[in-house]
């Protein structure tokens, strides 16, 4: 959560603790994150990066390449500012974005 949703701001001002919030600051941070996660998934990066450490790219399976998010429907549940970002970038990659 983000914002003063979860905080009781007169029991920190009460007890001396300062509080900030910067809305909209890590937007771009988080959502080039999640962007990231979602395209080391897709492509299986860390089931690749183990695959060489240990010593199996001969074997060459053939779904260890995973898949494009080129022309991908993907699902988005929320529409907050950083999927809005997310939905931005993700656009141009994807062949159809839902979200709710």
């Amino acid at each position: 959560a983000v914002g003063y949703d979860n905080v009781n701001i007169d029991e920190l001002t009460a007890a001396g603790i300062p509080y900030g919030n910067t809305p909209g600051v890590l937007n771009e941070t988080v959502a080039e994150l999640a962007f990231t996660l979602i395209a080391t998934a897709s492509r299986r990066i860390i089931e690749n990066a183990n695959f060489v450490k240990d010593g199996r790219w001969a074997q060459r399976p053939s779904n260890i390449k995973g898949f494009d998010l080129s022309r991908r429907t993907l699902g988005i549940i929320g529409m907050g500012a950083i999927i809005i970002v997310i939905n931005v970038w993700m656009i141009r990659f994807i062949r159809l974005l839902i979200w709710s």
